[in-house]
């Protein structure tokens, strides 16, 4: 299993360990094993990620790509460090709960969970409380 951090230089060296930690809990826990790249990226190229692949013009907090086609890497997640910043001044809490409870949403959403519908919305939502729970 590996889990790559891309453009993370924002980030402690213990944030970034509880990160790949918390990641790979949730790998182990639902029986997964592969290759996940995270990169942190700014509101404009978080913006044409999203414009190209989701054909909506604005930013957005995280974007997952499942590419488990591939037999051994699972996906790709980027994160927009500047919508991060943002929500978590907006929820109260620090920008790096943010980036964690994001990671986890994406390493979710890679794993087939959504929310589109408020069962599953409500499965998604206990997961992310579990794993947001053990990675702090």
């Amino acid at each position: 299993m590996k889990i790559w951090l891309n453009k993370s230089d924002f980030l402690r060296e213990e944030e970034k360990g509880k990160i790949l930690e918390t990641v790979k809990k949730i790998l182990k826990d639902k029986e997964r094993d592969g290759e996940i790249s995270i990169t942190f990226v700014n509101n404009k190229d978080i913006e044409g990620l999203n414009k190209q692949y989701r054909e909506i013009d604005s930013t957005t907090d995280v974007l997952s790509f499942d590419l488990s086609d591939n037999e051994y890497i699972i996906g790709d997640i980027y994160i927009g460090k500047e919508v991060a910043e943002r929500q978590a001044k907006e929820n109260g809490h620090s920008f790096v709960d943010e980036i964690f409870l994001l990671i986890i949403h994406g390493v979710l959403h890679l794993l087939g969970y959504d929310h589109n519908t408020p069962e599953t919305s409500q499965r998604m939502r206990k997961e992310e409380e579990r794993y947001s729970i053990n990675a702090k």
